[in-house]
């Protein structure tokens, strides 16, 4: 179900998370470690990393940033309990399960 709401909702970041599977796990694995409600921030980079990293470092905050993308990745809308996560999560597991099945050409 967040699949398909991702392909429909968020086409670019669902594009993203099949065609790029080191950014998807790196915001995945963000997402389930957060607690509902909480902000998320990635951790700073070094001062000596390169042009390449800080790129990445720019759009996985602005990814972060993007409105109600962690609610739904994390499963919030499916989940009663504030302190568990939803069965309905797309992690970095059910992502490379759905990449399989929905490749882009």
């Amino acid at each position: 179900m967040i699949w398909v709401v991702m392909m429909s909702e968020y086409p670019q970041i669902w594009k993203m998370l099949v065609t790029d599977p080191d950014r998807s796990a790196q915001l995945l694995d963000l997402i389930k470690a957060s607690k509902k409600g909480e902000a998320i921030v990635p951790l700073g980079l070094p001062e000596d990393a390169s042009d390449t990293d800080k790129v990445r470092h720019i759009a996985l905050t602005a990814l972060l940033a993007t409105p109600g993308l962690t609610p739904l990745l994390r499963g919030d809308p499916f989940t009663g309990d504030e302190d568990t996560h939803s069965p309905a999560c797309i992690d970095t597991d059910a992502s490379e399960w759905l990449r399989r099945l929905t490749p882009i050409d």
